[in-house]
């Protein structure tokens, strides 16, 4: 394949995509606009609710920043998309950040992070117009951080969770194991 046939491809890929995103977008203002009920709902449930759409779902899946700060913020950039659709289908981990995140699921994520940060700062550049990079860097960081700090807290609660399981079924086998002993017991003594 030549490698104008996969410009073209890629070219045909980004337009598809930043489309989609395009059309997702004017759609969620519109009901905005039009929909009291759907204006009306909290963040969670608004969210809830663009997502029964299936290919908005999809969406989500690949590009979860993206549908997240279209749907809760109403922020959408096509330029700001395409680079962060560039960087995501480019930027790929090192040997040994691959060898740290295969069977991590939190490392993935951290990992993961840095690419969703890019967004937010081709975000800030178009919406703000400003070529300042040190400001958008900031915006970098400041977004880096917080994404980081919402994978820490759900692994902690996650980590908390399965040490309830793990606890609740020891206490449960244990109570199994005094209930199978009185029973013996009761079918001996008789």
């Amino acid at each position: 394949m030549s490698n104008t046939n996969v410009t073209k491809q890629n070219e045909e890929f980004l337009n598809n995509e930043i489309k989609f995103a395009l059309d997702m977008y004017y759609d969620i203002l519109n009901r905005l606009s039009t929909n009291e009920s759907f204006r009306n709902l909290g963040i969670d449930k608004r969210m809830e609710k663009v997502l029964e759409n299936i290919d908005y779902k999809e969406f989500n899946t690949k590009y979860p920043i993206v549908c997240k700060l279209l749907v809760q913020t109403q922020q959408f950039n096509p330029r700001a998309f395409k680079k962060y659709l560039i960087h995501y289908n480019t930027i790929k981990p090192t040997k040994e950040e691959r060898a740290e995140c295969i069977g991590n699921p939190k490392k993935q994520l951290l990992w993961r992070n840095q690419i969703d940060a890019y967004y937010y700062k081709h975000l800030y550049i178009e919406q703000s117009n400003s070529h300042n990079m040190q400001e958008a860097n900031r915006q970098y960081n400041i977004a880096l951080e917080n994404l980081n700090k919402d994978t820490e807290d759900f692994f902690k609660k996650y980590e908390e969770e399965l040490k309830k399981m793990s606890e609740k079924k020891s206490k449960n086998v244990k109570e199994l194991r005094d209930e199978l002993k009185k029973s013996l017991n009761k079918s001996i003594n008789k």
